[in-house]
């Protein structure tokens, strides 16, 4: 048993409907939720503000670096381009087909021109004789640097017999 001390307008008051209570309740979170979440809002659109601002400082700071950083770009792509050439370029062992070539040629053989490339290795000059001729050829077919050559000229002259001979690079990159 209850008993209610209160005055009579009072004890009206008191006497609300578990519907009625949770009905205020409902209409305080109605009221409540959409200010805090206002507030939320707001609060988070300063700190985005102030980092904003805060950036910007420092994008100020860093833009004379701009030019900079565009040639060191720049330098780096002419350095990595250098690199692979001076690879492509260390791979490539000129003296070694030179030495073979010396040693291939008849003794009595006179160099006039010579011209090696990555491909080709093309000379002229003078030769004592046909033989020596077939005989080049036969030298240069059987290294394993050297591979197709070609005898495409061969005259007689007052010094021997000129000629022209251009050989294809099989071998010896290191």
């Amino acid at each position: 048993m209850k008993v209610n001390l209160l005055p009579l307008e009072m004890r009206r008051r008191s006497d609300l409907s578990p519907y009625q209570r949770y009905l205020g309740g409902f209409v305080a979170a109605l009221v409540l939720l959409p200010m805090l979440y206002t507030l939320m809002v707001y609060l988070d659109t300063n700190r985005l503000s102030r980092e904003e601002a805060a950036l910007e400082a420092r994008l100020e700071v860093l833009r004379p670096l701009e030019g900079l950083l565009a040639e060191r770009n720049t330098l780096a792509q002419e350095v990595q381009v250098l690199r692979q050439a001076m690879a492509a370029r260390e791979k490539f062992a000129p003296s070694i087909y030179l030495e073979e070539m010396l040693k291939l040629l008849p003794p009595q053989t006179i160099l006039a021109d010579l011209a090696l490339d990555r491909e080709t290795l093309r000379f002229s000059g003078t030769l004592g004789s046909y033989t020596e001729a077939a005989y080049l050829l036969v030298l240069f077919e059987s290294s394993p640097l050297f591979t197709n050559p070609v005898l495409s000229h061969l005259t007689a002259d007052e010094a021997g017999f000129a000629y022209d001979f251009t050989v294809e690079l099989a071998g010896g990159e290191e």
